[in-house]
């Protein structure tokens, strides 16, 4: 029959995918719209050859409709089709088949229209938060807490209302379960997904090990939560099984893959990187991690072994998903260019939201780093897994005629090609070198006139080019092998494994890595968007440069990748408002109506803590500065019994305290722990199992740490945490700010440093029983006209001492 069912504009969609995927089969998903009588939100989900595109149906609701085309141009159902069917029928979920062209259609099963959600109950949810409630029923010394039934309420409306909302909720509100309960109830009553992302692996666990826990305790109805990872976190089966039985691997590798293999048998294990106790390098977690470019899909001989599948299966069937931003964002975008990680959802809660921008900074971007290509070049010549070492090796079944013409690209053409772009990018790396030399700073921010006429970048330009053209040559050449491999291969017949979507897959990232440095490169025709810059790589051991980017502002960005695509959107943090105002992140991601809500932490800080800024002290920026206060720190750390978190700006004053106090304060018996010397999590462990320990921190260390008691009861806040205004990304930045005609200081340098003064700030009072002393070490505060915006971000109600704290009195 002509399909009348699609749009001009959707067809045209639809065609373009099903000729990239070669005229092979494509699944799309979409949704009927009754009134017009016409298909709608039509997006691909799935692509594969005919005879393996996996129907990808677990992610769909009732009322959606999954669409796919039949090459050949026959559209009655196929045994198959008739089975996927029936399963997508059982879920009210409609069936069409159509050819490439879209000219015609076939309406297997129509899809049922969709339920109206239940809404949430209000009083009933609030019952679990009250007195003789379950959660005082089953939580020792449980109180109840206005702040949590004020945000509780406000969550439930946004909920029953599809709204958003911005809130605030002050240390030991209690927002977590405030928004985990309403969520679940949510979750269960319409049989729908809530994505929960948060920005540390801290919250995460918290979250999973021990909130939702409890609540399955106390919940009427059985849920599933799931902690969702990136695909790369997980083996694949195949690359495992495939270099065990290599005869050719290097010892280290086999090892590896034996100790790997000798996990698997254990019932428990959910094949994740995490899960092992060996340390894997991250060069060599690439010979077994599972990547979505070159996964077999429903041709793999271990699919029924599938680590990933497995976890994928288990995502679609939770009812809760804890996510991290950053998998948040990516899948987003990747929604965007039809796959996606999470299955569709219209409820989304994101806790530590002050994050949130930061990491659509990072991710926005389109990075050019030479020895990722190099890792590239390496793992297409050299790696057991490589389908251009193994059709060299006759491990597929290829008649010897047709082999030797393949032999005789891969060995003429593509292997000399590799070796060249190896050659070019490793002197490209050189003159990002170069380029540096004069650069006092790890960063070169790159700009109009970044550079004079006698810097050379002629070179650094011609190796780019020559690179790029390169690159694209050999992914041509890589498309001609395709076509060889394809046109003397059949699976069919075989039985072998497929290289071609491996082929495919190599093609497509020595594209993606032209089309990263051609951006980087021609970097002058995008700065009206983005900031460029050269970043010196330290972790490596060698001299390595990074070509980097990155969007000036994220806020059309993040409402195209999530914001636009939600019902209801929950941000939460303890630090979202400045002077008790959300303009800062309501701009910052472009949410001009959203509602609001500040609540104020219940603890009693007036009694629980004392703030000190000794009047006396000289100025940070002193050159004897930590040799000018080191009698009166090291006499309130001695008197501590150390118990303190010192939080630094820079690893360089960190490093300069190290050097200045360490010999003074082990002659005390107090220990130093500091950020870098041991991994995170030991420090954590060693400063709350340890007596007379302080810790050292910077960055990171200034949120998401939780030692409450006796362990902690001290904070130093040596600096105000204000960003370095050379960085790329800052001064680019404020340099859009002043050519609108703002103030850059005002706008954004000083809210931000308020934001992470709150976070470092909310380090120290973890519970109601905590108390301890915060002192504050920059007099900018006490000297600097906006230093009344730091102390106006101090809880209501308590006094700045100016001294040192008094032990004696």
């Amino acid at each position: 029959m002509e399909s009348k069912l699609f749009t001009e504009d959707t067809i045209k969609y639809m065609r373009a995918q099903i000729e990239d995927a070669r005229g092979q089969e494509v699944f799309f998903q979409g949704a009927y719209d009754s009134n017009e009588d016409l298909m709608t939100a039509i997006k691909a989900v799935s692509r594969g050859n005919e005879n393996m595109a996996p129907a990808i149906i677990s992610n769909l609701k009732p009322g959606d409709v999954v669409i796919h085309n039949h090459p050949s141009g026959d559209l009655r159902p196929s045994p198959a089709d008739i089975r996927i069917a029936s399963k997508l029928g059982n879920k009210g979920i409609g069936f069409i088949i159509v050819n490439n062209e879209i000219t015609e259609s076939y309406i297997v099963v129509s899809p049922d229209s969709i339920d109206e959600l239940e809404l949430l109950d209000k009083e009933e949810i609030i019952k679990y938060f009250k007195p003789g409630g379950q959660l005082a029923n089953h939580l020792e010394n449980y109180q109840e807490r206005e702040e949590q039934i004020e945000v509780l309420e406000k969550i439930i409306d946004i909920f029953n209302n599809n709204g958003k909302l911005m809130v605030e909720a002050g240390t030991g509100t209690g927002k977590s379960f405030a928004y985990l309960i309403p969520s679940l109830i949510w979750a269960n009553q319409n049989n729908i997904p809530v994505i929960i992302s948060t920005n540390t692996i801290n919250l995460q666990q918290q979250l999973i090990n021990k909130d939702l826990v409890f609540l399955k305790e106390i919940m009427p109805f059985d849920f599933k939560a799931t902690l969702v990872k990136g695909r790369s976190n997980y083996i694949c089966y195949r690359k495992l099984k495939n270099t065990l039985k290599r005869k050719d691997n290097n010892s280290e590798l086999k090892n590896i893959a034996q100790y790997i293999e000798d996990q698997t048998n254990n019932s428990n294990f959910a094949g994740s990187k995490s899960d092992l106790t060996l340390k894997i390098d991250n060069n060599l977690w690439s010979e077994f991690a599972s990547e979505s470019d070159m996964c077999l899909n429903s041709a793999c001989p271990y699919l029924k072994k599938c680590y990933f599948q497995r976890a994928r299966k288990s995502v679609y069937q939770s009812d809760i998903l804890v996510v991290n931003h950053h998998l948040l964002l990516a899948d987003g975008i990747l929604k965007n260019k039809a796959y996606s990680v999470l299955p569709d959802y219209q409820e989304l809660i994101i806790d530590e939201a002050h994050n949130l921008t930061e990491v659509a900074t990072k991710i926005s971007g389109q990075d050019f780093y030479p020895p990722v290509l190099n890792n590239l070049i390496n793992r297409i010549m050299n790696s057991s897994h490589s389908p251009l070492i193994r059709i060299r090796k006759d491990d597929y079944n290829i008649h010897p005629d047709d082999r030797q013409e393949i032999i005789n690209l891969i060995d003429q053409e593509l292997f000399p090609n590799l070796n060249k772009i190896e050659e070019l990018n490793r002197q490209y790396n050189y003159e990002l070198g170069s380029l540096m030399k004069k650069e006092s700073s790890r960063k070169l921010r790159l700009k109009q006139n970044s550079f004079k006429s006698n810097d050379n970048i002629e070179d650094w330009m011609d190796y780019g080019d020559r690179l790029i053209s390169l690159l694209k040559k050999t992914a041509y050449k890589f498309e001609n092998l395709f076509d060889l491999v394809e046109s003397n291969f059949d699976i069919k017949v075989t039985g072998e494994e497929n290289p071609l979507i491996e082929i495919n897959g190599y093609l497509s990232r020595l594209n993606e890595m032209a089309n990263s440095l051609e951006i980087n490169l021609n970097y002058k025709d995008h700065l009206d968007e983005y900031v460029f810059w050269i970043e010196k790589q330290f972790n490596t051991g060698n001299n390595n440069y990074i070509q980097r980017n990155a969007r000036l502002e994220v806020d059309e960005f993040l409402n195209d990748v999530i914001f636009d695509k939600v019902a209801t959107n929950i941000m939460t943090s303890a630090t979202l408002a400045v002077n008790e105002s959300f303009n800062y992140f309501k701009k910052k991601m472009g949410l001009s109506k959203i509602n609001e809500l500040i609540v104020e932490s219940p603890f009693d800080y007036v009694n629980q803590i004392g703030i000190y800024l000794p009047e006396d002290i000289p100025s940070v920026y002193d050159d004897n500065f930590l040799d000018d206060i080191s009698d009166d720190l090291i006499d309130y750390i001695d008197k501590k019994a150390g118990r303190t978190l010192v939080l630094f700006t820079s690893y360089k004053m960190l490093n300069q305290f190290k050097d200045i106090y360490e010999e003074r304060l082990k002659a005390l018996n107090i220990n130093i722990l500091a950020q870098g010397d041991l991994p995170r999590h030991i420090i954590l462990k060693r400063l709350k199992n340890k007596k007379r320990q302080i810790l050292l921190g910077t960055s990171s260390f200034w949120e998401g740490i939780d030692v409450p008691g006796e362990s902690l009861s001290g904070l130093i806040i040596m600096k105000l945490p204000f960003e370095v205004p050379t960085d790329p990304i800052i001064a680019a930045r404020n340099d859009k700010i002043r050519e609108s005609g703002g103030n850059p200081f005002w706008e954004e340098s000083l809210p931000a440093a308020i934001i992470k003064f709150k976070q470092g700030f909310g380090r120290l009072i973890r519970s109601k029983k905590d108390k301890g002393e915060i002192i504050l070490l920059d007099r900018r505060i006490l000297d600097k006209s906006y230093g009344s915006s730091f102390i106006r971000s101090l809880p209501k109600n308590c006094k700045l001492n100016k001294k040192w704290p008094n032990f004696n009195s």
